[in-house]
């Protein structure tokens, strides 16, 4: 009587779960430790969300719910300090385990071998693989949504851009190159505002 009683009422500790989940990734996963890395953050905070709660995380669903969905490669990247972190990281974490298990198993071998440059570049290999198919996984199992598809102005107009790149990090900085084509009669001007609005301080006129 007891002893039935206790299984129907027990709640696991998800926190504590997730701190273990944390003492195991950096005893038998992580050679040098958690600062060997500068980019495992999504890792280590999605891997220990998931482990604890597995595919029933009501509490992220709820926070997640109308957000836009960021591209896999950007969630992998992630540090502390982005919004969502914790709930963007669980569904990476979970997207690969359930979908891409073998790229799991290629990230955790490149944490055991300690070096931390030829992790990144493992992390963006992953991405690149497997960041097609994350989006339809979010919308399946979420209420996130689709970002907005960009949209050329016509011949001789002057367009708009309300895309935004979600949670990016310096990690490809010193090798973006940016193509700025002019299709109207009209000469256009950029301007670095901030480092999420650009400044370019030139005139462009139309390409020939």
């Amino acid at each position: 009587m007891m002893g039935r009683w206790f299984v129907s009422n027990y709640r696991p500790n998800l926190q504590l779960i997730h701190e273990f989940v944390h003492y195991l990734d950096g005893r038998y996963i992580k050679a040098g430790g958690y600062g060997a890395y500068k980019y495992n953050v999504s890792w280590t905070e999605g891997m220990a969300e998931y482990m604890a709660n597995g595919a029933d995380h009501p509490r992220t669903l709820k926070t997640l719910e109308g957000k836009t969905i960021p591209p896999l490669y950007n969630i992998l990247f992630m540090e502390y300090g982005y919004d969502e972190l914790y709930q963007w990281s669980y569904f990476a974490m979970r997207y690969l385990s359930e979908k891409h298990p073998s790229q799991v198993q290629t990230l955790t071998a490149a944490l055991q071998a300690g070096d931390d440059t030829a992790f990144a570049t493992v992390l963006k290999g992953v991405a690149s693989r497997t960041g097609s198919d994350f989006e339809a996984f979010m919308l399946n199992n979420s209420e996130t949504i689709a970002p907005a598809t960009a949209e050329l102005p016509g011949t001789d107009t002057i367009g708009s851009c309300a895309l935004t790149q979600q949670y990016v990090r310096p990690v490809d900085a010193d090798k973006t190159a940016f193509t700025i084509t002019n299709t109207t009669n009209t000469p256009v001007s950029l301007f670095w505002i901030n480092n999420n609005k650009a400044y370019i301080p030139y005139n462009f006129i139309k390409n020939k």
